[in-house]
Parts: C-alpha cells; structure tokens; sequence
C-alpha cells in the first residue's frame, strides 16, 4: 500500500491551479470563492497592499521591487496552489487563506527559505504524512474590516469559516501535516483563532523583507486544539440529517 499520492493524485486534489474561480457557499454577505486564475492579479494586488499595510506598522515599508517579487513568486507557485477567498457582496476581497501541496520532487518556499526538510521534521517527531501542505497568502483587510464593523468574534469566525475550507482535503488523516512561517503579530493572531503552530527553526528574513520564523502542526494537534467547535459542527451536522 502506498504511504503517498502519486503526482497526478497530488495535482488533481481539489482542482488546485485552477484556469476559472469557482462560486462556494455564502454566508451572510459574505460570499465564498475558490480563486481561478483570471483574478490572479486581483488577488496579488489586493494582498500585497494588506501585507504593505501590516507591515508598515512594525515599522517595515515594502518597495516596488519587493512588489513584483510578491507578484512573481504567486504566479510560480499558482499551478500547485488552492487559494480561497472571501468577498463582500459588492464582490470586494475581504480575506484569503490558500496553501500549497507538497510534491515529492519539489521543495516548498519554506524550505528554501528557511533550508529545513519538513518530510525530515515529520520523520524526526515520529509521523508519517500522507499528505503536506503549506500555508499561503494568508491575510484579511483590516481597513475594510474596520469600514464594516467587524468585532474580533466576526473575524475569528471569518478566518475559521476560510481555513476549515483550506484544511477540508487534509483533515482525514491525523498525521497529515500543516506547515508554514509568519512573523509575531500574525502569530499572535493564529494562536488567538486556536491554530496550534509550534516553531520549528530560526528567523529568518522572508523574501519581503521580513523577520519569519517557520512553524507547523499536525491535523491531530489542530483537532485536539479545537475539540469544542470540531463536536459543534458534528452536533449541526446531526441535526440537519435529522430534517425530513
């Protein structure tokens, strides 16, 4: 029995590079989207100006060539990448969370960045995943956020809402394992929405300019992090199966 997807199986999960955006559930005004690449650039635009504006308050200003290395670097990865956005009613990005398979002849950007093998950090905590994935372009628009009203329960249920989405292909095997790198603020942030990220090496500066540090986790540790909400969704899901 084979431990990994072959790489046709790995480039099929969930339609990831996909050419079209495709419409999910709405909830409220907010409208879900898998991002096809005809808003590519919409999206590159929309989350490097987010990320610009974070950083500018940690005293970090992006130049223009930091600009185009934001935008060349997603439209490399793109083809193995599923990014999911989500949008006001007046179709405007609000959020997005996304991440990248792990493919068994490729590196993922953190291990280049940060020179780590995380199928080597697997082996050395004792799991064996079936699957890997990184996540990417991770951010919301916190002046759009404020124009709206949004309260911290309203942002910490939007960005569950994304990452259940995100996670939904990788949430069947306990060892699968989630990767990626922040910096503080976000990380205080991801741990407040009850995201079990555990440092795993040295900070570095990102391709922006940034101090990051990589972190992951795996879906038994987000599970066990998230008992509570996990046996709420089941206990929704119960009761709609009991409607006629």
């Amino acid at each position: 029995m084979r431990d990994r997807p072959s790489r046709d199986e790995e480039r099929s999960i969930n339609g990831r590079g996909s050419a079209r955006s495709v419409r999910l559930e709405a909830s409220g005004h907010i409208q879900f989207e898998l991002l096809g690449e005809e808003h590519l650039d919409e999206f590159v635009a929309f989350l490097f100006r987010v990320y610009r504006d974070a950083y500018t308050h940690i005293g970090i200003h992006m130049q223009q060539e930091q600009q185009q290395r934001f935008a060349e670097d997603t439209h490399r990865y793109f083809a193995d990448t599923k990014i999911y956005l989500a949008r006001i009613e007046d179709r405007r990005i609000i959020a997005s969370y996304g991440n990248i398979i792990k493919r068994t002849d490729q590196l993922l950007p953190i291990e280049k960045l940060f020179s780590l093998s995380i199928t080597g950090y697997a082996a050395d905590i004792g799991i064996a995943p079936k699957l890997i994935h990184q996540t990417w372009r991770v951010g919301g628009d916190g002046g759009l956020f404020r124009e709206l009203g949004f309260s911290t329960t309203d942002k910490k249920s939007l960005f569950h809402s994304l990452h259940a989405l995100n996670i939904s292909d990788f949430g069947n095997d306990d060892d699968n394992l989630v990767c990626g790198y922040s910096y503080n603020p976000a990380w205080k942030l991801d741990k407040q929405l009850g995201f079990p990220w555990r440092i795993i090496g040295a900070t570095q500066l990102s391709r922006l300019g940034v101090p990051s540090f990589p972190m992951a986790f795996t879906i038994r540790e987000w599970k066990a992090r998230n008992r509570e909400k996990l046996w709420q969704q089941h206990q929704a899901s119960s009761a709609d199966s009991d409607i006629p």
